[in-house]
């Protein structure tokens, strides 16, 4: 059955058509200065808007509820074998999943114990030095003098030496 296009195509063109006479009308009115009578026909061309999407959204209503009527007359055992097959289907690629997560917990629970089987014992001596410890050069962010003189990084294990004036 072909005749989709041609309702909503009907009622588009019917529509359109109105909302362009409308807005034509609207600028002839502005062009010859009579507002009032030009805001009456901005008016009704937002009437014809409305009218046009409400009769696009009633056509797409009315073939919907025809192709659903039309499938239920060809007979609900087609649609019942394919929506069986569609169970299936889903059922299988479920398992299919809990198989997948199943054995992805598996791996994760074995690199895990793994993981605290080959941990060394951290030793107190080891420390991280902080980029303002002490003694730290403390030339700025990312490592920048920040001496208005020098454009140059500044060395991490030289404190850095401002030019004389």
């Amino acid at each position: 059955m072909n005749y989709r296009p041609h309702i909503i195509a009907a009622e588009f063109d019917a529509g359109a058509i109105a909302t362009t006479a409308t807005l034509v009308v609207a600028s002839i009115k502005m062009r010859r200065g009579e507002s009032q009578k030009m805001n009456h026909w901005l008016r009704a061309r937002v009437a014809a808007q409305g009218f046009t999407i409400l009769a696009i959204c009633g056509g797409a209503y009315l073939v919907n509820k025809r192709e659903r009527e039309a499938a239920a007359a060809k007979g609900s055992n087609d649609v019942s074998q394919e929506s069986a097959a569609e169970n299936r289907k889903q059922e299988k690629e479920r398992r299919e999943f809990e198989e997948r997560l199943k054995n992805a917990e598996e791996a994760h629970r074995i690199e895990v114990q793994g993981r605290n089987d080959v941990r060394k014992p951290v030793s107190r001596e080891t420390t991280v030095e902080s980029p303002y410890a002490p003694g730290h050069n403390k030339a700025g962010w990312l490592g920048w003098n920040t001496s208005s003189r020098s454009n140059t990084p500044a060395s991490t294990s030289e404190p850095s030496k401002e030019r004389p004036s």
